[in-house]
Order: structure tokens, then C-alpha cells, then sequence
């Protein structure tokens, strides 16, 4: 079992954009994927993946959308815990 949250080193916000930061957060789900093929990857929002750093957005923020599609976690969870997700819980 492999969960993978704090994708994002530690640095200040100005060294990164939240595209950026989506995009590192793939790159990691991307290579966790290859490495367990068989499932096994959970994945978790920790407070570096998202930008700005320790500031999660409200429920009703896209953000949550965003980093389900960007990131490539829509087939890692079920329909209700992408629906879940989506609202942020």
C-alpha cells in the first residue's frame, strides 16, 4: 500500500505556480503508478500540494477538480470518493 501526499518540497510559494505544482504532483503519480501496477497507490492532498503552500481552498474552490484531473488521480479512487474529492471532503 503506497499513499502519496507532500509531493511538493518545502520552499517558499514564489518558487513554484500551481501549475507547476499539479504538474509535480502527476510526475510522482505517474512514476508510483508504473511501480505498482497492480493498485495499491492512494492518493492524499497534503498541505504542500497545494499552491499557495497550507492554505486549502473552500469546498465549492475548482481546485479540487483541477487536481483530480491534472494530477491523474481520477483512476486511482471510486465514483464516490471522486465526487467526495470534488467537494472537498
Amino acid at each position: 500500500m503506497t499513499f502519496c501526499s507532500d509531493s511538493v518540497p518545502h520552499v517558499p510559494n514564489s518558487d513554484y505556480n500551481q501549475s507547476e505544482v499539479l504538474q509535480l504532483i502527476r510526475n510522482i503519480t505517474s512514476y508510483l503508478t508504473m511501480q505498482f501496477p497492480n493498485g495499491g497507490v492512494y492518493p492524499l492532498l497534503g498541505n504542500h500540494d497545494i499552491w499557495p503552500a497550507n492554505q486549502y481552498p473552500g469546498a465549492s474552490d475548482k481546485y479540487y477538480v483541477d487536481i483530480l484531473q491534472k494530477s491523474g488521480w481520477y483512476h486511482l479512487l471510486t465514483t464516490p470518493e471522486v465526487t467526495s474529492f470534488e467537494q472537498g471532503f
